[in-house]
């Protein structure tokens, strides 16, 4: 028997009439629970007044951390307790006295302040509070340890009836003999706040409608209304309650009408109106679910194992038509672009070739250009420092930096992609040395390289600029002895080298445009002609053609020097290359 198909917009629509004529049934029994409206509006308030109050209490303790930041930098605080001088320490007490002094008077509820040295020595600095209220930090190992910068909030249980009215925000004082890489404490200041000020944030309502109360994690406290025990039991599991999170700490404020027995009653009466409408609408979902059963799922399922066919890659097996009109057109569709797709495929074979030898090509000329800039840079920098030794006539070391510069340049020409890093080390040393001369030993330099790295292979000639590139640039104006420390290790499956030196740093704008072009692809660094950072960008570019995107350079600086990572895998075996 021939059936005619039937539309998927008759079938939502019959859909639709039903649903509204359920909703106009669930309208009545609606009417009858207007009050509810006025349940909702007093959730509504009690949402306002715990997101005031939420926000007063946050702008507060952002009060206190930030007057925590400005004690871990201040220099006063720093010197203090970062040097054995105990002069400097008398000296430096009277500014670090009125300094706290100042910050006490300026926050509210702010008792004092107490450092603790790295020797567990505790100072306060304003009103002379117990120590023992450090106590519980010192039992956690936060206090003493250099390595740990946590900064965060203390808050005691209720049991410790002789601290419960206080809670603590500690915080680390930087040591001046902090590195660019890592960064220590000197010591750890606390300070000590009365709790009463979180108090006063919880009962700024006239009205006795709503009750606020302020929890860390799941203790209790403050409640700003004690009278009824209950209250505060009910807060626990009341689904009329609110509560909202307070950022960068572990409290919470929570709200909830101050008539538990009402939100009984108005809860009874919601389970008995979510009863009724979860009886309707299991009614009508066990209509919709046979209709679409019916007319939508078989025909779709029916489609969708047609398609699942086509995963064979069999081009020539054609979609059956279904007795639903719109999956019929789907269907056609569906054949059409198959059709298209056959066609489409054997043009994508026939280019397939081409594609890959132009993209190896382009790879090819790419590599030749980047490589080809790298050696007049050396020759540049190598005869500027002949040029000075020859007006100090000094041949020895003229003939001795030619030497290794003949030994650098019939490097840098010999033939070949790839050496080993034995190799590159090898070359740095020759490099290094020529700039030795230069400086009449004025600069140090240390190699340090795991041995399992050294007969690993890589590109040529991308450490010995990256060292020359300190050398010519870092060292500009500075005081200090120059020093550049080489490092190479195994780390995370990746062979790493890093360059460091103790120049005076590069400058933040200066840093952001060379990490903005050691990103940027070959054809935007031509199309700008940028000289900026080339050689840097040169060397990563390199990396990248030889390894891939996830290998290349990676540069951190400040005042006190600057950090340059080569990043390369792991090749134990000579790479093929189409450059050989």
């Amino acid at each position: 028997m021939k059936t005619h198909p039937i539309s998927l917009k008759q079938g939502l629509r019959k859909i639709l009439i039903c649903s509204i004529s359920v909703f106009l049934c669930v309208q009545i029994l609606i009417v009858s629970a207007l009050f509810y409206s006025n349940n909702k509006s007093n959730l509504a308030y009690i949402k306002n007044t715990v997101s005031k109050t939420a926000s007063s209490i946050d702008s507060y303790l952002e009060m206190i951390e930030k007057s925590g930041f400005s004690i871990s930098s201040n220099f006063t605080y720093m010197n203090m307790y970062s040097s054995a001088d105990s002069l400097l320490y008398e000296d430096s007490y009277s500014s670090a006295y009125q300094s706290a002094s100042q910050i006490c008077t300026l926050v509210p509820g702010l008792v004092d302040l107490i450092v603790i040295d790295l020797n567990g020595t505790k100072k306060s600095y304003f009103s002379g509070y117990d120590y023992t209220i450090v106590d519980e930090l010192a039992k956690e190992n936060i206090l003493q340890d250099p390595d740990n910068l946590q900064r965060s909030f203390f808050f005691f249980p209720d049991n410790e009836d002789t601290r419960k009215d206080y809670f603590l925000y500690y915080f680390p004082i930087f040591s001046t003999s902090t590195s660019p890489i890592n960064t220590q404490k000197s010591a750890t200041g606390v300070f000590i706040c009365n709790k009463q000020i979180l108090d006063s944030y919880l009962i700024p309502q006239q009205d006795t409608s709503s009750v606020l109360s302020l929890y860390y994690e799941d203790d209790l406290l403050l409640c700003s209304s004690t009278s009824d025990s209950d209250i505060n039991r009910y807060a626990f599991t009341s689904p009329r309650s609110y509560t909202e999170m307070l950022e960068s700490t572990g409290l919470s404020v929570t709200g909830i009408p101050a008539s538990p027995f009402a939100l009984q009653e108005t809860t009874l009466f919601m389970y008995v109106y979510l009863f009724i409408m979860i009886f309707f609408f299991i009614l009508l979902l066990l209509f919709i679910n046979r209709w679409i059963h019916r007319y939508i799922t078989i025909p779709i399922s029916d489609v969708s194992t047609q398609l699942r066919t086509f995963n064979s890659g069999d081009l020539n097996k054609r979609l059956t038509r279904t007795n639903v009109q719109e999956l019929n057109d789907i269907t056609d569709t569906a054949n059409e672009m198959i059709d298209n797709i056959k066609q489409i495929t054997k043009k994508i074979f026939t280019t397939q070739d081409m594609l890959y030898e132009t993209v190896l090509r382009k790879t090819e000329a790419e590599l030749y250009a980047l490589q080809s800039q790298v050696n007049p840079h050396f020759l540049y920098n190598t005869l500027q420092c002949i040029r000075g030794l020859a007006t100090l006539k000094r041949t020895d070391d003229i003939k001795d930096i030619s030497l290794a510069m003949s030994d650098v340049f019939k490097y840098s020409i010999a033939p070949g992609t790839y050496v080993t890093y034995l190799d590159e080390i090898r070359i740095i040393h020759k490099y290094l040395s020529i700039y030795k001369i230069r400086f009449d030993g004025k600069i140090d330099y240390e190699i340090d390289v795991d041995e399992n790295i050294l007969q690993c292979y890589t590109v040529k000639m991308i450490i010995q600029p990256t060292v020359e590139n300190a050398v010519v640039h870092a060292f500009k104006d500075m005081s200090r002895k120059p020093c550049i420390h080489i490092i190479g290790r195994i780390e995370d499956g990746c062979i790493i080298f890093r360059i460091i030196d103790n120049g005076n740093g590069i400058p933040l704008d200066s840093l952001k445009e060379i990490r903005k072009k050691l990103s940027s692809s070959f054809e935007n660094s031509i199309r700008k002609k940028s000289s900026y950072g080339i050689g840097l960008y040169n060397i990563a570019r390199r990396i990248k053609l030889a390894y891939g995107e996830d290998y290349g350079i990676e540069i951190f600086s400040n005042m006190n020097g600057t950090e340059v990572d080569i990043i390369t895998p792991v090749q134990t075996e000579m790479p093929e290359s189409s450059l050989e």
